[in-house]
């Protein structure tokens, strides 16, 4: 967890991120907040093929209360080609633990397929 104190006068922070402060300016209140990210990931190769995906999970709490809490999972393939063209195909889901059917979206999903080639 990163701490994040918000004195009166303004924002004083360790962690710096453009999410991180938009979702302290969205409180307008002075207090301690706790930043949680936890990650895993994985890129493992077979011959011509690589498998990879990943997990991830975020939160933010202010003065007891969670604010923000998001998942997210990746699993896809890329496949080589050649040295400089590669096939790649990945499908993923993001997740928002706190929102309501009234208030956000609460799950997205995405398929991505294409073709990259160096120059």
């Amino acid at each position: 967890m990163t701490s994040m104190n918000v004195p009166g006068g303004g924002f004083n922070t360790t962690a710096n991120t453009p999410f991180a402060v938009a979702q302290i300016a969205a409180t307008k209140s002075v207090g301690t907040y706790n930043f949680g990210s936890r990650a895993l990931s994985f890129d493992m190769p077979m011959g011509s093929l690589n498998l990879v995906g990943g997990f991830s999970n975020s939160s933010v709490e202010g003065g007891g209360t969670v604010l923000n809490d998001w998942s997210s999972s990746q699993i896809g393939a890329k496949y080589n080609f050649s040295k400089r063209t590669i096939a790649y195909g990945f499908i993923g889901t993001s997740t928002d633990n706190m929102a309501t059917s009234a208030t956000a979206v609460k799950q997205m999903t995405g398929t991505l397929i294409g073709i990259d080639h160096q120059f």
